[in-house]
């Protein structure tokens, strides 16, 4: 595993890996730009993240939360079922797969 000196560097890491649709980088050139303070700015003004940097931080928490939900066991036999449930009413789609 990578040790990241600053979240901004994780965040960074984690984006250009995970993000690759069209525009992705021009918008990951503007969060890090002057224009934006998504890596300063706090994630709330009272409660969690009510700091510095607390935006990204926050951003980077919610991901990690997202990956273990989604490597779990019960949610992937979920996301499997409902995939085949779409098809069902979709006759010409079916026909395409």
């Amino acid at each position: 595993m990578v040790d990241f000196v600053t979240k901004r560097e994780e965040f960074i890491a984690v984006y250009q890996e995970h993000i690759t649709r069209r525009g992705a980088d021009r918008l990951l050139a503007w969060l890090d730009s002057d224009a934006s303070d998504f890596f300063t700015a706090p994630s709330s003004t009272r409660f969690h993240g009510a700091y510095e940097g607390g935006l990204v931080e926050h951003s980077l928490n919610v991901y990690e939360c997202l990956k273990d939900y989604l490597s779990r066991p019960r949610t992937k036999d979920l996301y499997g079922m409902d995939l085949s449930l779409i098809h069902i009413s979709e006759p010409t789609r079916q026909e395409a797969i």
